[in-house]
């Protein structure tokens, strides 16, 4: 765990600046009390307050007075561009941990955030993957929200087994737990990435313009992305540093462990989608992803380890990616 996750329900309502991680009610003995109806704040948070502490205390050997990194979820507080949040332990018990968080910023809290301080920096990396076995799926879940992807979307393949719609890995609770797992080692995004899942790839739709770029991961590719971020390439995406903000859109799309039918890989071409290769040899699909993510990174010439903006996600009625 590089960061420890912190979920908005755990904020103290009477101190900003104060976080509470119990796995029991607040009994009002405690220095610092947080009313909160446990079984609400359960629903919400896919990673229970016991392993968090068990981790603290069993892996990490905290104390009170102790340094560590945190990250509130999909919490504006978490989108500067600047090194990342600390808090400070006040209180660490089997049951309970109490934590002052130090904002760098003096002008911004947790309840309160001048929106127009934050000044965002990154692309945002949308996903497209044929459903996979379930352990692939988890793979990918976990390590691509730990690389920054700020949407998945999920498609059952013409080579898909139909089986994968049955997985236990689509149920909200454990697709999100993976994600938190994944955020918790990230060390730098803090911001919960969607998960959408369609039944046919006709369902989705996709736009185009100059702030949007679509790439198809296919070994047969003659194209990189070191290629194509070449001055002289025709088909460059210019990864100059306007790009790097939440308004440039960059989509990912994979098949599966079978592949994609020439009908589908048609579809994505239809679509703007450039073959492109981001290995020799043959990957499982989890890596050809992490590859493609990491190839990216350091294809733009603003640090992906920014803290990205909180934005409009995906219209659910549209199925269609927003600006």
């Amino acid at each position: 765990m590089n960061q420890l996750i912190i979920y908005p329900e755990e904020i103290d309502p009477t101190n900003k600046n104060i976080a509470i991680i119990s796995s029991t009610a607040s009994n009002g003995h405690s220095k610092v009390n947080l009313n909160i109806d446990i079984n609400v704040a359960t629903a919400a948070m896919p990673l229970s307050a016991e392993e968090r502490i068990q981790h603290l205390q069993q892996v990490l050997k905290l104390k009170p007075n102790d340094h560590l990194r945190i990250c509130i979820i999909n919490h504006p507080s978490q989108t500067q561009n600047s090194t990342q949040q600390m808090a400070t332990v006040l209180e660490l018990t089997p049951h309970r941990c109490v934590l002052l968080m130090n904002f760098e910023n003096p002008n911004l809290t947790v309840n309160t955030v001048k929106v127009n301080d934050i000044q965002p920096s990154l692309p945002r990396i949308h996903l497209f993957v044929a459903l996979c076995r379930p352990p692939t799926m988890k793979k990918i879940l976990e390590h691509a929200s730990c690389m920054g992807v700020d949407s998945f979307h999920f498609f059952l393949s013409h080579l898909s087994e139909k089986s994968y719609l049955q997985s236990k890995i689509l149920d909200e609770k454990n697709y999100r737990r993976l994600i938190h797992l994944g955020l918790s080692q990230s060390a730098h995004y803090c911001q919960e990435p969607k998960v959408y899942f369609y039944n046919s790839i006709k369902e989705i739709k996709f736009l185009s313009g100059d702030n949007y770029h679509h790439y198809l991961l296919d070994p047969d590719a003659s194209d990189t992305f070191n290629s194509l971020n070449s001055p002289n390439s025709p088909n460059s995406p210019n990864f100059t540093p306007h790009s790097c903000s939440p308004s440039y859109n960059i989509s990912l799309a994979i098949g599966g462990e079978r592949g994609l039918s020439s009908a589908e890989k048609e579809f994505f071409c239809c679509n703007n989608f450039q073959k492109i290769k981001v290995s020799a040899a043959t990957l499982r699909v989890e890596m050809a992803i992490f590859y493609a993510l990491a190839q990216l990174e350091l294809s733009f010439p603003l640090s992906f380890t920014k803290h990205r903006q909180i934005l409009p996600g995906i219209d659910l009625k549209k199925r269609t990616i927003l600006n």
